[in-house]
């Protein structure tokens, strides 16, 4: 038998211990000692059972939950103050979403990365009871006046990216509340930053035809060559994301019916569904379907459920390091930036289905989005000329015989 302590805590805040491959938790209430069961110790190199991280923090919703119940027995009328600080609540939070609630593993992650980038560094040791309006106000003063990082680093965080870290804060509280462990959200007090309309639009960038030719034939030479050349044909043939890419599988692409089935989208190396779970059929052109069937002959992870872009020793979905790490080394060798990002490719695609006056609604339908607005980025570069030419007609004096007729310029 081996026990395993932890660090000094102050009293009553409990210990963990391990017996046998299983974690146990004791703490003290009301001057008595209470032991509680946590599960299973994890493998080492494996995903069973709980991280000693993960003890730790069912440990402390065990307390809370034990503590809450034996003053409610008492008729302590008194709510019971537990000092969380916004790490011991994340922790909780994710670990009960992760078995209750069914949240994609990258939902997870997204929470995980919102607390370890922007919450704990600002609240710190803060317990929750003392997380007010007046400090959610300054969190978000301060993410406003933040610098983003990436090739387009050095602009401070949109009014949108705001929302999105003040909406995991409000999520945490949320479950707080729920938990008893706070009496109210402070979130109710708070104004979000406005998304304006009139915001001016970030200038989409993306390849022209010509450019995108270069970039297929610059595709690194290698055993993934062949691969590169396919996911840079099929990223602006069909518009879909690189994680929807990687989660091809063979059986999803119909060459009959000339259609791609997106079902599946691989994301930080988990299969899931698409991104808001928003699964679509896109038309495979011939260039598209030829690309691949030429994959296909040279590829021996051609089963229906193997991946299409497969990595060519393991048959596991290429990895996203490697694509991008050729990606740069293709646009530099095909003379163009290396800061086109590989989700421009999808902008490629949704900038030249509107040149070629696809209608919006359907633009909408093969890109997956959710939201029309989106959508209508693209059709900026949608063709006026015949707009033009209507509101010409339009204005024709009757006598002028030379007028085209409005119902031929729309027709």
């Amino acid at each position: 038998m081996q026990a395993q302590g932890s660090a000094r805590r102050a009293y009553g805040s409990g210990s963990i211990f391990e017996v046998d491959g299983t974690w146990y938790g004791k703490w003290r209430v009301s001057g008595r000692q209470v032991k509680r069961r946590l599960g299973p110790k994890r493998t080492r190199g494996e995903a069973d059972g709980l991280t000693k991280a993960q003890a730790e923090a069912r440990l402390r919703e065990l307390i809370a939950n034990v503590g809450s119940e034996d003053l409610r027995a008492r008729g302590t009328k008194g709510r019971a103050r537990h000092g969380y600080t916004i790490q011991e609540l994340g922790d909780l939070f994710i670990e009960h979403a992760r078995e209750h609630r069914g949240l994609k593993k990258t939902t997870l992650d997204d929470y995980a990365m919102h607390l370890r980038i922007h919450l704990v560094p600002f609240f710190g040791d803060t317990p929750i009871q003392d997380i007010d309006a007046r400090r959610i106000e300054a969190f978000a003063a301060h993410l406003s006046a933040k610098k983003g990082q990436g090739r387009r680093g050095g602009q401070s965080l949109s009014p949108k990216s705001v929302r999105n870290y003040l909406g995991s804060l409000s999520a945490l509280l949320n479950f707080a509340v729920r938990k008893k462990w706070i009496a109210a959200s402070p979130m109710s007090a708070i104004d979000l930053p406005t998304i304006t309309r009139d915001a001016p639009l970030e200038e989409l960038t993306f390849l022209e035809p010509h450019e995108v030719a270069r970039l297929i034939a610059a595709s690194v030479e290698g055993e993934y060559e062949e691969l590169d050349r396919t996911l840079y044909v099929l990223a602006t043939y069909t518009g879909l994301r690189q994680g929807e890419l990687r989660g091809l599988r063979w059986q999803h692409v119909d060459f009959e019916r000339s259609l791609i089935h997106v079902l599946e989208s691989v994301t930080r190396g988990r299969r899931s569904s698409p991104k808001g779970r928003r699964r679509r059929s896109v038309p495979l052109a011939a260039t598209a379907a030829e690309a691949l069937l030429q994959l296909r002959a040279v590829s021996k992870w051609v089963g229906p459920e193997d991946a299409v872009f497969a990595c060519p020793s393991t048959g596991h979905p290429m990895a996203r390091a490697g694509i991008m790490q050729r990606y740069r080394r293709a646009l530099v060798a095909a003379g163009l930036s290396p800061t086109f990002s590989f989700h421009d490719l999808r902008h490629t695609f949704g900038t030249t289905m509107a040149r070629r006056g696809v209608p919006v609604g359907t633009i909408q339908a093969w890109m997956g989005h959710a939201d029309l607005a989106t959508t209508q980025l693209y059709m900026h570069y949608a063709p006026a000329a015949r707009d033009a030419q209507i509101i010409d007609a339009a204005f024709a004096p009757e006598s002028d015989a030379n007028a085209p007729a409005i119902d031929a310029v729309v027709a």
